[in-house]
């Protein structure tokens, strides 16, 4: 088991928007996928966690694009664990461009829960043998972001139905496609680059849901709510270069 793991992602034109910009889907989308091969490492895979009514669930995402990311770059990601807090499990990445630059860096938070009841296991319960690497290697000093609820008096309105594709195989919203959706809703303009990102995942969503998308604009932050039968399924926060 190592401490890192490394991969190599090579981008397609479906990682960018139509300005050729990395969208914050391609991200949530890599970030998520070099965590579950790192998970696979040290017996924390979803089919093992599975096999004990057990289960992965996002909590909360923060990266930070720290330098434009060219059309076709090959990212080397790199990706490791914090050490576990009382029911939680915080992750680390970087992302290094073909120069070596780190372009992305990022930080998410975990739980696992029990599939059957959707409870929460505290940490202790956990048979977590991760190698994590010592404090003084971790890029921040902090946790993901928990992004504050706002009003959505003077908020404009998008209205996303899930779809098919929109599901993973736990049965609900996969946490990218939230990213999606929050795209198709503010639809960055073309000077309208992404600085940093942190999205808060509340409730669950599921196949024929209506999501509620409300979202606002501050200079150069725009506030995004996810509502579903007056529960809040997603917060976010979007600030532009």
């Amino acid at each position: 088991m190592e401490k890192k793991l490394t991969q190599n992602y090579h981008l397609r034109v479906t990682d960018y928007n139509l300005y050729d910009h990395i969208t914050a889907y391609c991200i949530l989308d890599l970030l998520q996928d070099v965590a579950g091969k790192h998970c696979d490492s040290y017996a924390m895979s979803y089919e093992e966690l599975i096999n004990q009514n057990m289960a992965w669930v996002l909590v909360r995402t923060s990266f930070e694009i720290l330098k434009p990311i060219k059309l076709h770059e090959v990212l080397k990601v790199t990706t490791w664990p914090r050490n576990k807090g009382l029911v939680d499990f915080d992750r680390e990445t970087i992302m290094q461009d073909q120069s070596g630059d780190v372009v992305i860096k990022a930080t998410s938070k975990w739980l696992i829960i029990n599939y059957v009841t959707r409870r929460i296991i505290p940490a202790k319960h956990i048979n977590y043998e991760a190698p994590c690497p010592d404090p003084s290697e971790y890029i921040y000093d902090h946790d993901a972001k928990k992004v504050s609820d706002f009003d959505i008096t003077n908020c404009s309105l998008y209205q996303y139905k899930i779809e098919y594709n929109d599901l993973d195989h736990n049965g609900h919203v996969n946490n990218a496609r939230y990213a999606y959706m929050l795209a198709n809703a503010i639809k960055l303009k073309e000077n309208e680059l992404i600085k940093s990102f942190s999205i808060n995942y509340v409730h669950e969503s599921h196949l024929d849901d209506i999501i509620n998308i409300y979202y606002l604009k501050d200079n150069k932050l725009y506030l995004v709510k996810g509502i579903c039968d007056n529960q809040i399924i997603f917060i976010a926060e979007l600030e532009l270069c």
